[in-house]
């Protein structure tokens, strides 16, 4: 919890050294890492170089340990107030701190063994064996319900691939019975599914026709005379396909399935079809299954096909909460068809607070390692001393990772409001009240797609900032980077879900114009019939920029985003209506849509970017409201997160705003001017902010992002452990025979 004047960082530039207060709280932190165990720290590393006759010391006058920690003692907030905040109280770190203990202390639970060395078979073994070792954890009294959600929590952070099986089966495959099924249906599998006596996978995706409900192949045709349902994959690309568990492991899956009764379509329908034998593990008859083969990330899970070749299954086997299908074949459609898919919203919720989580994973390795990484020195202070720099001292760097923290922040608190509002949404869908459903189908298709994009392009940059080392598989970016790309296209492409997010604002436009009062994600509609006559300039009334935002920045900001998003969906529907007249298609689902597709995903963006601007803009004023001392980091990370969004030449916006004539050309100089202010303020707070992440070594899993900063020493000891160096220090390979053949 350190804090320094920004007076103190000032003079720390223009000498070339630390004030003694810093140096003395960097000593004292030193000193603790170097003879006490940090409760974010692993436990050091050992290596050996074998029959050696020397000996390798660190660098003569460099640590990097006491490097890191003159950049903590630089910090302009508290630190472990921001950590709070982020996790919800200081009992919540507490339970966040003990569970990555327990962890690390389990000799099944942690990874003694670095995963990337392992053969894939290895790894999916040892996935298992963690979700075994996880469920008897979970059963221990000696845990309250906050350590059981923080073991939980902990766990889906440090093994993608143990989040993915068992997000799979309780999220998708549990959630969907909960959801869909009847109470004895529920009852009748909540037992084995809570125990995993059975194994659940999640049978939506076909080979050819991926997510597209409409388009699915895969049949279930009842029989009334045995009332049984029959599942057949008829053709190649109505095989299920991507379905993690499905390869090996899953006994049951959610089968996805048209509903075909004496020869009538009454589309596609949730089904619980049984894979293997419980006992046994044998596949069942009529179904096939296989592996999907090499791919990019999440090694341990045994993503498959199914092929289901008549296979039959009860009539009490299709999931009738809403829809039913009585004995004698008659069909029951729901009152409401939106109820069914409800709960299964959760999965989008998941993925945009993951997005928040992988990010700051991310930034925590980038920090820490630019904190450290030596630069050339240049000549400082009034004496001229030379002043070493670092990474996090050069512009570039800064431009690179801070707008990458305001993102981080901004999507953690929209992911916190996301879950809140999902969970209104079931209470009011128990009672069959649908008015929020609509809204948050609409935003969580939209913050999922551009949540994972805005994360997935800050993991690269991340990536790209270590420079050669961010190459390595140990130093945890690339491996971030492989396991979150899943979310870019699973649960759904991210264009779809834009266009599903449009589709919806499209609709609330016509209602909006036609004087209707909107309420949710699109109340700010209801300003459709003056946002024409608004401009930046009128804002500013008469102040220069950085008057006006240093008065209202939260004003300002927020006009300026709502501005973009009305106007974008304004000139998106005004293509809309234009194509359809000039169109032999005359509906959106024809040849019009896909000429307006590019606009139509410009929509969402500037929607979901108002929002978080919104959401960012009202966690700042709360901390304002409550004198905070958080307050003015929080307001420079939301001023960094809307001006670099609102002036860059990578974002949509400034050239929107300019067409429109609300910004004029020295607006944006203005703009860019106080992002490169906001950036050199922010510096000094870089690694406080990472720190205030609180990610354990353990989560942060790379050699080169570890809380002690000893980088150097820990990346060489886990090259030297690795499988790789069996013969390396003889200097021969592994494959001696093979190699003299291949050369000779």
């Amino acid at each position: 919890k350190a804090a320094s004047s920004s007076s103190s960082s000032s003079s720390m530039e223009e000498e070339g050294a630390l004030p003694a207060s810093c140096t003395a709280t960097a000593a004292r932190r030193t000193s603790t890492l170097l003879h006490h165990h940090h409760p974010l720290a692993a436990p050091p590393l050992v290596y050996t170089f074998g029959a050696t006759t020397s000996q390798l010391v660190p660098p003569a006058q460099y640590d990097p340990r006491v490097v890191l920690n003159q950049e903590r003692g630089k910090a302009s907030f508290d630190v472990g107030e921001l950590t709070n905040l982020l996790y919800g109280g200081a009992e919540a770190v507490q339970a966040w701190d003990h569970a990555a203990q327990v962890i690390r202390a389990d000799p099944i639970l942690y990874d003694a063994e670095a995963a990337e060395d392992l053969s894939i078979p290895e790894r999916r073994k040892r996935c298992m064996q963690k979700i075994a070792r996880f469920m008897d954890v979970m059963k221990s009294s000696e845990y309250s319900e906050e350590q059981r959600w923080a073991l939980e929590r902990v766990m889906h952070q440090y093994d993608a691939s143990f989040s993915m099986r068992l997000g799979v089966h309780r999220v998708l495959f549990k959630t969907a019975i909960e959801s869909g099924g009847t109470t004895e249906q529920i009852e009748q599998y909540a037992a084995d599914i809570d125990s995993m006596k059975i194994i659940g996978c999640f049978g939506m995706t076909e080979f050819g026709n991926g997510s597209s409900i409409q388009q699915f192949e895969t049949t279930s045709t009842y029989d009334k005379q045995a009332q049984e349902f029959i599942i057949h994959s008829p053709t190649t690309t109505s095989l299920k396909w991507w379905i993690g568990a499905a390869a090996h492991t899953a006994t049951h899956c959610i089968v996805f399935a048209r509903l075909l009764i004496e020869g009538h379509d009454y589309g596609v329908h949730n089904f619980i079809v049984p894979l293997r034998d419980i006992a046994t593990g044998t596949l069942l008859s009529g179904v096939t299954t296989g592996d999907v083969g090499a791919k990019w990330g999440r090694q341990g899970v045994d993503n498959g096909f199914i092929r289901f070749d008549q296979v039959r299954i009860p009539r009490m086997a299709m999931l009738q909460r809403w829809s039913q299908v009585a004995a004698d074949g008659t069909y029951t459609s729901p009152a409401f068809p939106q109820l069914a898919y409800g709960a299964l919203l959760g999965g989008r919720t998941v993925i945009t607070a993951s997005g928040a989580e992988v990010l700051k994973q991310a930034l925590t390795i980038a920090t820490r390692y630019g904190a450290v990484r030596k630069q050339h020195t240049i000549k400082g202070g009034v004496k001229g001393d030379p002043k070493q720099l670092y990474l996090l001292d050069l512009q570039t760097h800064q431009f690179r990772l801070l707008p990458l923290f305001a993102e981080a922040f901004a999507l953690h608190f929209f992911a916190q409001r996301m879950r809140t509002d999902y969970f209104d949404m079931l209470e009011k869908l128990k009672s069959f009240d649908i008015s929020s459903l609509a809204d948050f189908h609409s935003t969580s298709s939209g913050m999922k797609a551009w949540g994972t994009w805005m994360a997935q392009d800050g993991i690269e940059v991340c990536r790209r900032s270590c420079g050669g080392h961010g190459y390595s598989q140990y130093t945890g970016l690339s491996t971030l980077l492989a396991d979150f790309a899943v979310y870019i296209t699973g649960e759904g492409d991210n264009m779809v879900m834009a266009q599903q997010n449009a589709r919806v604002l499209l609709q609330a436009l016509k209602k909006a114009k036609a004087g209707k009062t909107l309420t949710g994600s699109v109340v700010y509609l209801n300003d459709v019939h003056n946002y024409q006559s608004q401009t930046f300039e009128a804002l500013l009334q008469g102040r220069t920029v950085a008057q006006a935002m240093q008065e209202d920045a939260s004003g300002i900001l927020c006009s300026v985003f709502r501005y973009a998003a009305i106007c974008t969906l304004v000139s998106t529907a005004e293509r809309v209506e234009k194509a359809m007249q000039h169109h032999e298609s005359h509906n959106y689902e024809g040849g019009v849509w896909n000429e307006c597709m590019v606009d139509l995903v410009a929509s969402s963006r500037a929607h979901c970017y108002y929002l978080l601007v919104e959401c960012f803009t009202a966690q700042v004023e709360q901390q304002a409201a409550t004198k905070s001392g958080l307050f003015p980091i929080l307001s420079k990370l939301r001023n960094l997160f809307a001006l670099w969004h609102a002036s860059q030449d990578c974002s949509p916006v400034p050239l929107l705003l300019l067409q429109k004539r609300y910004f004029l050309p020295d607006h944006i100089v203005a703009l860019e001017d106080l992002v490169r202010s906001l950036i050199s303020q922010l510096r000094p707070d870089l690694v406080a902010l990472a720190d205030a992440f609180h990610l354990p070594d353990l989560v942060v899993n790379s050699v080169i992002g570890n809380y002690s900063g000893n980088i150097y020493e820990d990346y060489l000891s886990r090259v030297m452990s690795s499988r790789l160096q069996t013969h390396a220090i003889q200097g021969k390979p592994d494959y001696p025979t093979t190699s003299h053949f291949i050369l000779h």
